[in-house]
Formats: structure tokens, sequence, C-alpha cells
């Protein structure tokens, strides 16, 4: 785990020199395994060398302050990497499990190894083939310490760390066919059940009963069994000396028809003391509730109650449910919201309430940011990353939501200056716009011949309000596409009544309505001018081409980059373009004479992507070298680079000082960048509080000066030096 100097946190190196560790104290290799106590204070991982270290995170320390590497344990013990790691309620024990088949033992204070379970030969019970450990758990009862191990072969171990010599009351359950992903045990009503998934798409439910070793049924021999009655007569005292043998009863399987990857027991609550409940997540991306009511004497029946709304869902197409948590702290707090976390197949966080609806997600990896957007008048952002979906994120919590209907990799995005609607474009050829609120597609445009890899939508608020015939024949919002086939067409939109008549019947097939060829080259760029007058288009043939919005027509051509052209922006405020090319410079354009009146030189790369600052005195760039550059007009200068990327920023988006509204107002200018190297930084105007610190310390300097020079004329020259 590692963050940059303004994320929320980095390692401290421990006083151990170890030859893995970089100065950080963060080892090399990749994290197999971690896991944490129960106090949310200590993490233990293990790398793939096999190395363990304990880590610090008491909740107490500061936002910024430093995770504190704690010990660095040494060698796991393990021939392989460890995959599972599990704390016991006492937070004294930890179980390690191991692709090599054994389950290690620590004792957390000490540092030391105190049991190793290895996988049983096959005439005692134990399997063959593959023996990976593939899930380990504690029961949670504080008093007791028994651990279960799961492995491959679908075998279950349930070993008692204080029999640990005597091995025959060791339980062996083989009722899986497959790997076992998930266990935990249950208790209510006077009675322990234990539960346990896996890959063969089956739910175990278990009933623990205790019997002394001469009540165990060993055959249908009669004359054994009257031999037993009369040893038990003659030897009453020492069979009640002997602690009885546990016996795990399979009382129902259930079919679940996917592969179960994560499983959590919900606690009892006090309305339903007797009532089990199971979560399970797998394969398929369908969340499922299933219920028991627990009565003394009878057996359990677990029937599905409840399942995932299919809007919700992950879907197996992506990959499905990789593992399922409960949140604790949400249970502890009696709240029905975030009661668990989902981990899918593309990393994401699902955050599920207890009727499994999905709250808001936290997108774990992105992958190359190829174009965002900040949505006007909210604190969310619309991105495309290289993939079919389109994302929106919240940049206050940087929750997800997902935009699930283009068939290919989207390439563009845009969103309407009143921010109810939203535009993506991609491989699939197609034009499709949403309701930014209800992430409903409204409308698919479909006629390009290639795929399309730039929009642009109308920019006066007022024509979103038009709607009838009007907005039919041009006179409301319009968007503008720009495909590979190098033609320009305009898409006329309809009025938002007529949205929500059409929406409930499915998407609308919207209808070009004007169409042109427009370049020689790919084009890489639409701009749409704030008064909706001039559509602006770059293309790779090194030209800007300027088209009237109503029919297309072209109105002038921009010539003098040397490379192609990767973006142009209209000015809020003048009437001016400023374009940024290949050729490694930003031009910027008078729209009354049509000629270039400043061009900036200082990017080392591609420039990609140009905005104007809310004043429209400042200009602010990105480039194929990962940084990003502030250039004040009137000096041709750059006053400042900013370097958050390793690779090309292809994205590039700002919010204006109070461009949203009054609940989550901003007051300062934000910028957002995204890029190849698949990370989204947010940068924030931080010029006020600069000048005022700078203000600051000239004032306290004036006031030093002063004191010295008053200390030097009464001749006071201890405190005139100590001030100097």
């Amino acid at each position: 785990v590692r963050t940059n100097s303004s994320g929320m946190s980095s390692l401290i190196p421990s006083n151990d020199n170890d030859a893995d560790d970089d100065d950080d104290g963060v080892d090399h290799d990749d994290i197999t395994s971690y896991a944490l106590d129960h106090r949310n204070q200590t993490v233990i991982t293990c790398s793939r060398n096999n190395l363990i270290r304990q880590y610090d995170v008491n909740k107490q320390q500061q936002q910024h302050q430093r995770v504190q590497l704690v010990h660095t344990w040494g060698r796991s013990g393990h021939t392989l990497p460890v995959t599972n790691m599990a704390f016991h309620r006492s937070n004294v024990f930890l179980a390690t499990g191991s692709i090599d088949g054994t389950v290690r033992i620590w004792d957390v204070r000490g540092r030391y190894v105190t049991h190793v379970y290895r996988p049983f030969a096959s005439e005692h019970g134990g399997g063959s083939g593959r023996l990976s450990v593939t899930a380990v758990a504690w029961k949670p009862v504080l008093e007791e310490l028994i651990v279960a191990i799961a492995r491959d072969d679908g075998s279950i171990a349930v070993h008692d760390l204080r029999d640990k010599d005597n091995m025959d009351r060791v339980v062996i359950l083989r009722d899986h066919d497959s790997a076992v992903t998930s266990m935990d045990w249950w208790f209510g009503n006077n009675e322990e059940f234990f539960v346990s998934t896996g890959r063969d798409a089956i739910l175990n439910l278990w009933r623990i009963v205790q019997q002394n070793d001469d009540d165990k049924d060993h055959g249908n021999d009669k004359e054994e069994r009257k031999k037993r009655k009369k040893k038990k007569k003659k030897a009453s005292a020492t069979i009640l000396a002997k602690k009885p043998s546990v016996i795990y009863r399979r009382i129902q399987t259930i079919p679940v028809y996917e592969q179960v990857e994560g499983m959590v027991l919900l606690p009892s609550d006090g309305h339903h003391p007797n009532q089990l409940q199971i979560i399970t997540a797998g394969s398929k991306g369908v969340l499922r509730l299933w219920k028991a009511h627990v009565v003394p004497g009878h057996t359990p029946q677990l029937k599905q109650v409840l399942e995932q709304p299919s809007s919700q869902t992950f879907g197996a197409a992506r990959g499905g449910y990789l593992g399922l948590v409960l949140n604790y702290k949400a249970v502890a707090e009696q709240s029905k919201d975030e009661v668990l976390i989902a981990v899918d197949a593309e990393h994401n966080l699902s955050f599920v309430d207890s009727k499994l609806s999905l709250n808001r997600t936290i997108v774990g990896h992105n992958d190359e940011i190829l174009d965002l957007k900040i949505i006007p008048h909210s604190t969310s952002i619309v991105v495309a990353t290289n993939s079919p979906q389109v994302r929106v994120f919240d940049l206050e919590n940087f929750s997800c939501s997902v935009l699930d209907g283009h068939s290919a990799t989207v390439l563009c995005v845009d969103a309407s200056p009143c921010g109810r609607y939203l535009a993506s474009c991609g491989k699939d050829k197609t034009l499709r716009l949403w309701k930014a609120d209800t992430l409903q597609c409204l409308a698919v445009a479909t006629g390009h011949t290639e795929p399309i890899g730039a929009c642009g939508m109308s920019q006066k608020v007022g024509k979103y309000e038009v709607g009838g015939k009007a907005a039919r024949n041009g006179g409301g919002a319009f968007c503008v596409t720009a495909s590979i086939d190098r033609t320009l067409k305009r898409w006329n939109l309809l009025g938002p009544e007529e949205w929500n008549i059409a929406t409930d019947a499915g998407p609308v097939e919207l209808e070009v309505a004007t169409s042109v060829r427009g370049h020689e080259k790919d084009i890489n760029i639409i701009s749409v001018a704030p008064n909706d007058s001039i559509v602006a288009s770059g293309s790779q043939d090194k030209t800007v081409k300027l088209w009237n919005s109503t029919d297309l027509s072209l109105k002038a051509t921009l010539q003098g980059h040397r490379r192609g052209v990767w973006d142009c922006q209209f000015s809020p405020i003048d009437r001016v373009l400023a374009t940024s090319s290949g050729d490694k410079t930003i031009k910027l354009w008078s729209l009354s004479d049509f000629s270039c009146v400043r061009t900036f030189q200082g990017h080392l790369s591609s420039v990609l992507r140009v905005r104007f600052l809310s004043t429209g005195l400042q200009l602010v760039s990105s480039g194929a070298d990962g940084l990003l550059k502030v250039w004040t007009i009137r000096t041709n200068e750059c006053e400042t680079t900013l370097d958050g990327h390793s690779d090309k920023v292809w994205a590039l988006d700002l919010a204006y000082g109070g461009n949203v509204n009054a609940k989550n107002r901003v007051k300062k200018d934000l910028l957002v960048s995204g890029g190849a190297d698949s990370k989204i930084v947010v940068w924030e105007d931080s010029t006020a509080e600069i000048e005022a610190e700078e203000r600051a310390q000239q004032a306290e300097s004036v006031l030093l000066d002063q004191k010295m020079a008053n200390h030097l004329r009464h001749k006071e020259y201890s405190q005139a030096l100590e001030i100097a």
C-alpha cells in the first residue's frame, strides 16, 4: 500500500534492516494476504516472498500521519505464498494458510509458531490432488480455540488447538466436490450450526452435537454394542471425566447454481433471535439471502427469500463477485444501510443494505482514462475508462455508478450545461444519451460507419427546455458527433416532457439532422461555442474548422499547426479559441478575423488538452509527458507546472467556482485530470491561500524588523540577536 504526498498515508520503515524493504518500509513484492485484528488497530501482511510484517493502523492517528511499521516477523515458514489469514477473537492467535497446504498458528505477542497443521493422508480421511488452503476460519467464541481449514479438494478439517496431542478428535468433513471458499458458525436457541459454501455451487448446513466416545455407533454388531454397554457401566466415572467428542451432522445441502465465492452470516437481532440468515455471492454476480427459523428439536430448512435487484447486479459477463464482507460497524450501530461490502472481478467495492439494494460503489481500479467531464451543478464526473461501461464518480467520496449500454469501448463523453444529460460515444458507432440523476438511457443514435471519437453538446441551458416541433426542427438542444469516417453529424434532442413519455418504452432512436464530411483525416475533438452558434472540430490533418451549428456549413478553416490538432476550446469570456497540437504548442485564435494571436511553447511532447480558467485570462494544458501547465495569456508565460501523472494525460476538465448547486457549492475552480496511468487527479485552486500566507509572512517579517530596530535603539543587543 503506497500513496503520494497528498494522499492518505504512507509507511515508515522499522528498525529492522531487511534487504527486501525500500526506504519507506514497503516490500517490493506483491502482498498476497493480510488480516486486520478485531480491534481495528493491527494489520498483518504477507508478501509473495513470504515475509510477514505487522503495521499499526490505530485510528487515533492523525489523517496524514504515516502508518507505523511495527515489526518485520521474517519468513512465514511456508514453502509457497500465503493466501489466507485470520485473527482469533482474542487477537492473540493468527492463522496463515498457504498454497502448500499447511496452516501455521502464530502467537502475535511473541511472533512465534504454536501449531502447524498439514493435510491428512488419504487413509486417515484426507484428500488427494491439490490440497492448497482455500479458506481459514476461527470459531467466533473467545473461550474456544477452534479453527476450520478448507482445501482445494473440498475437504474441511476442524482442529481444536487444545487437543493437539489427540488427533482422533479432528473433525474432517468431505461433503464438497470442489474448493471450499467460506465457512462460519452460528449460535442460537441453544443450538450450534456450521455453514460451508464452495465452488461446487452448493451450500451445506451442519448441526453440531456433542457426545461421549462410547456413544458412537461404529456398526450394527449387537455383541459389540452389548460389550460397550457393560464397559460403560463398569467405568462410568472414567467416562464422565473424558471430554465429549464433537460431531458435525450435515442436515441440508442447497444447490446455489453458481460458484459461491463469498458468504456471510447475519447476526441475530432482537426481533428475530432464532432466525438463521445467510447471504451468498458468486460467479453470476448476484447476491442472495437465505433464511431458516431454528426451533429446538426440529431440523431448520434454509430457503432463498430475497435476491439482489436485477438492475443492480454485477453480472456473470463482467466476472461476478469474488468476495463478501460484513460491515461490523453498521451491525454494531444497528444500521440497515451499507451492511455488506461485495467485491467484484473489476476490483470494485459495492456497499449493500439489508434489502440487498446498492447504496454506493467505490472503484478500486480504472483502466486507461480516455475522457472525462465534470457534471455541472453537482460534485460528480463522468469518465470513459477504456471499457464499454461509463463510470460516474462522486468527487466527495469517490463512490461510483456504472452506465451500461455500449457494446464496445467508450471513447468520449460529454455533459449538458444544465447537468441533466450525459452523452457517450464509442467503438460501437453509436451515440447514447443518459439522464444524469437516474442513469437511464434516454436515446440511441446510429448512422456513423466507423467508431465515434468525439462529441459535443449544445451549451445554452435554455435550449434544453425547448420541446415539441421546435426541438425536432432544430430550435432546441443538439449534439454533434465526429467519427473516424471523417464526417460530422448533428442530432436534435427532444424536450424534457417528451423524454419522460418516450423512455417508458425504452431508448428513443434519434434521427440525424445534418451530416457533412469534415476533414481529410481522423477527427479528434468537437467543441461547441457558449452561444451555440459555432461548432469547432480539430483533426489529424493539422487544421481546425469552424462550422455553423444550424446546418454544419463551413465558416472558416484555421491553419498553422504543424501536427495533428488534439483539442480546441472556446473562451467563456472573449471571442477566442484555444487549440492544442502534436507540435507541442498551444495557439490562441481570434474569432473576428480567424488569425492566430498567441502561441504558447513549453511542453516537451504533444499537448493533448487545453482549458480556459474561469477568468478567461489563463489557460491550463496537459501533455503526453504527464505534466499539466498553467499559462498566463497576457504574458505568454507558464506560471506553474503540475506533476501528478506518470503517463499521457488524455482527459482534462474544469469546474468554475460557483458552478455547482448551493448544497455542494464549490467556491474555487476545480480541475480534474485523467490519463493513461489509470489515475484521476483532482486539483484545487490554492492561489488565495498562498497569497494570504505570503502576506502573513511579510507582516510578521515587518513586525520582527521593527522589534529588532527597537532593541538596537535601546542597546538591548541580546534580544536583537535572538530576533536576528
